[in-house]
């Protein structure tokens, strides 16, 4: 066991644009029940979840819908989750592009084109309009496809969204979340965030319905199974953690 004090921020190493931020599972729960009784109209045979990381929104979405195929693509070196038929260590946005036969790309495996029926993510919020718009530009989501996405509420607010992705693929709805998220203890900060979604065909430009999504936060975690994300923020202490477990 290893007691971990920290007083001087300035000493953290820089965060990565990889962290994993784990969503609560009963905002999973609660974000996929509304889309199965709000927006699910067909079976669902196939799902993709973005950014898998431990597979909550995936193991959830399959269990839900008793899909088939259940493919994970996250950018870090992981173990396959329960549930999962495949599951892939690579950069969605390389993933994702049209294979070609080169030296580069012989012992990768890419999408082999088929498009799905779900798509479910809490993607890192820098790259969110960018994974959107490979989604659809790429059509990776078959035509009664369903997206169901995790951001922040500000994501709404941005000229270059209005202009472009919010005329030419809007949600159809966003669910505000009540209780802003906790993603690895039961702190949090005054980020507000919503769950997105989308349905291939369906919303009208520049305009969605809004409503308030109910979940509860789930129970801590024993301290051991704590994942510290960093930069911790400063004079974040934090007892007993078994770093072989973080």
């Amino acid at each position: 066991m290893t007691t971990i004090y920290v007083t001087d921020k300035e000493k953290l190493p820089k965060r990565e644009e990889s962290d994993h931020y784990p969503t609560e599972l009963d905002l999973v729960k609660q974000a996929l029940k509304n889309w199965v009784l709000a927006m699910q109209e067909r079976p669902v045979d196939s799902i993709l979840d973005i950014g898998a990381g431990s597979g909550r929104w995936g193991q959830q979405a399959r269990l839900l819908t008793n899909a088939q195929k259940l493919v994970g693509v996250d950018i870090r070196e992981l173990h396959q989750p329960e549930a999962f038929t495949h599951w892939i260590t690579e950069d969605f946005l390389n993933w994702s592009k049209p294979f070609a036969w080169n030296q580069e790309s012989l012992n990768q495996e890419h999408w082999d084109g088929q498009p799905f029926d779900l798509i479910v993510s809490n993607p890192p919020y820098k790259f969110a309009g960018e994974i959107l718009e490979t989604i659809f530009e790429r059509g990776m989501l078959n035509k009664h496809g369903s997206i169901v996405m995790l951001l922040r509420l500000a994501f709404q607010a941005s000229i270059s969204r209005y202009e472009s992705l919010w005329y030419d693929h809007p949600p159809v709805k966003v669910g505000v979340c009540s209780r802003r998220p906790s993603f690895y203890d039961r702190s949090t900060n005054g980020t507000d965030y919503g769950v997105f979604y989308w349905k291939q065909g369906e919303g009208t430009p520049r305009c969605w319905e809004t409503f308030l999504l109910l979940h509860d936060r789930d129970p801590l975690p024993p301290p051991e199974y704590i994942e510290v994300p960093f930069p911790i923020r400063e004079k974040y202490f934090m007892r007993d953690i078994d770093l072989t477990r973080v």
